[in-house]
């Protein structure tokens, strides 16, 4: 099983880094395909803190519907009117994925995705063993 790490590298606004991630956290946790399979990856506390801080949000990939599930949660959440000044990294094994949300069409977003999490040895989302 693959692990997807999410996390935001640009926002403008005034939401921030970790309210995105809070408000994208949320917003996959209500997917019935990915229940169970979120958590929020934290930073290691630094001296004098109490915890660190969450930085991404990583999604356990099981079936090929996990993956398709996952894309386009992605891509409503990212459809939303406030999330346009968003740009996401989407981490996959060794893939990589960079979305900007002002510069692409929702259509592209979910295809984009989905080539991403797909297994690069059998052309195949990644699929539980």
């Amino acid at each position: 099983m693959m692990d997807a790490r999410i996390t935001i590298i640009k926002q403008d606004g005034h939401d921030g880094q970790l309210g995105h991630l809070e408000s994208l956290s949320d917003w996959l946790s209500y997917e019935s395909e990915l229940h169970g399979r979120i958590r929020k990856s934290a930073l290691p506390p630094r001296v004098n803190e109490l915890g660190g801080i969450v930085d991404a949000i990583v999604v356990a990939l099981g079936s090929g519907t996990t993956a398709s599930a996952l894309a386009l949660a992605l891509k409503t959440w990212l459809a939303q009117p406030r999330k346009s000044d968003v740009t996401i990294r989407v981490e996959a094994g060794d893939k990589s994925i960079e979305i900007d949300a002002k510069r692409v069409t929702e259509g592209q977003i979910e295809s984009m995705l989905e080539q991403a999490l797909r297994d690069e040895s059998s052309g195949e989302q990644h699929e539980t063993p």
